[in-house]
């Protein structure tokens, strides 16, 4: 009958599906493979739901096929073989290095500085496909991928009279070293007690042009400036601050943060790192270093409370 010739049918669609990648009781390297790709966000969220994520998905021959995925993964067709996968939001000012697994931040030739990158996630996860009857994840992790460091500097003094007579700022600038210019895409940021930051691929300076803040205040002048991070290279930090006045006086300071900065890639990832630094005016006109912490935003606010 025609119900019982049908399960004969069906057994012999997959007897001839399967025979398809076999050969010589060998499985033939073109036969492709169903797999899922999923992410798994670690500490942090999608920038949107809505946007897609780019996988770069690199085999060992070299070749690199590039896809997008919504937040929650899909699934593709992929032949036997070792396989990168490269997940990342849309990025700007960065570039990713799918087939090593990096990303490193764009030197700009006009200023000869760097170019800011903005906040996304990404990860890396090698895998081998193979044909087995069980179903295949490829669980790519996503990190996030940067953070602001703060750097502030305030002069202070009770005295409203030395405030006012102080000539004004003309410049300053503070140069911190140490920043990571390259690094692994895995070596994002993460919430661990005691993770050792990793070495960067590429370091540098980073230059901060601190503008004065829009509040009023008569017992102090507060300077500062952001910059969006890849992270620090965890080996030694140095900060310099320059200060040029308008009468043509300049100062300068410097400070090793190494022991500061230590934490910036776990504490707290999601709040911006701060450096303040406090100077007090004296009646001479002269600029001594009172006191200068560090840390992320709710530490240095339960410290002011």
């Amino acid at each position: 009958t025609k119900l019982e010739t049908f399960p004969r049918i069906i057994l012999l669609f997959f007897i001839i599906l399967l025979s398809s990648c076999i050969k010589d009781g060998e499985i033939l390297e073109n036969c492709l493979r169903l797999v899922r790709i999923e992410f798994r966000w670690i500490d942090t969220d999608p920038l949107s739901q809505s946007e897609n994520v780019n996988v770069a998905i690199t085999s060992s021959d070299g070749t690199t096929t590039n896809i997008t995925s919504n937040v929650n993964g899909r699934d593709i067709d992929l032949a036997e073989g070792t396989y990168t996968f490269v997940g990342y939001e849309d990025e700007r000012n960065v570039e990713i290095d799918v087939k090593n697994g990096t990303v490193a931040l764009i030197e700009s030739r006009i200023d000869e500085g760097v170019l800011e990158p903005t906040s996304f996630s990404g990860g890396e996860r090698v895998m081998n496909v193979e044909y087995l009857p069980d179903s295949l994840v490829i669980p790519i992790p996503m990190y996030q991928q940067t953070r602001p460091l703060i750097i502030e500097v305030i002069f202070e003094d009770k005295s409203t009279p030395i405030i006012n007579e102080f000539p004004p700022v003309k410049s300053m600038i503070a140069t911190l070293s140490g920043i990571t210019y390259e690094r692994a895409i895995n070596d994002g940021f993460v919430s661990v007690e005691e993770r050792e930051q990793f070495p960067a691929i590429k370091r540098g300076d980073m230059i901060y042009d601190l503008e004065e803040s829009d509040e009023v205040r008569n017992d102090r002048i507060e300077f500062l400036a952001t910059h969006n991070l890849l992270g620090l290279d965890g080996v030694s930090h140095s900060l310099t601050v320059q200060v040029e006045f308008e009468n043509g006086i300049s100062d300068e300071f410097t400070f090793d943060v190494t022991e500061k900065l230590k934490g910036f890639h776990s504490e707290e990832i999601h709040e911006p790192w701060y450096i303040i630094i406090t100077l007090k005016l004296d009646s001479s006109l002269g600029v001594s270093i009172v006191d200068w912490i560090a840390g992320p935003d709710s530490w240095l606010t339960a410290v002011e409370k």
